[in-house]
């Protein structure tokens, strides 16, 4: 997960985030408390959205993936293939595939994740318990 600059809130309790994201904390929490006192709740979470964000160190996987394909096509004549590759050129193609898929993604928004975790969450009381 990484850390946005994004805000969100909770009522009442810290596991129901409702997913509506604030550009600060206090504009969060002003959201949060005007709509605590229409529910009628006694507590407010607000916390930091972290979103999930993939890592892209998949070459290795790739590489073994077409060796193996390239093992049934050829047999002993492929082997050593993409053996050699160095690690910037690794890098580069992981970015490569980083970009295809942000790409991928952006055209096909279905699947963008839509989950989060949220971080430095702190409780604040709208009112007494009755």
């Amino acid at each position: 997960m990484e850390a946005t600059n994004k805000w969100t809130y909770a009522l009442g309790d810290e596991e129901n985030y409702n997913g509506i994201f604030f550009d600060s904390k206090e504009d969060a929490l002003d959201e949060a408390m005007q709509e605590a006192k229409l529910e009628d709740v006694s507590t407010v979470w607000v916390g930091q959205v972290e979103q999930f964000q993939p890592v892209f160190g998949i070459t290795d996987e790739l590489f073994y993936q077409l060796q193996e394909q390239a093992y049934e096509e050829a047999d002993d004549y492929s082997i050593g293939w993409l053996d050699n590759v160095t690690k910037d050129d690794q890098d580069e193609l992981d970015e490569a595939i980083k970009t295809c898929f942000i790409d991928w993604l952006n055209a096909h928004p279905e699947y963008k994740p839509n989950f989060f975790t949220v971080t430095d969450a702190e409780c604040i009381k709208v009112r007494k318990e009755r």
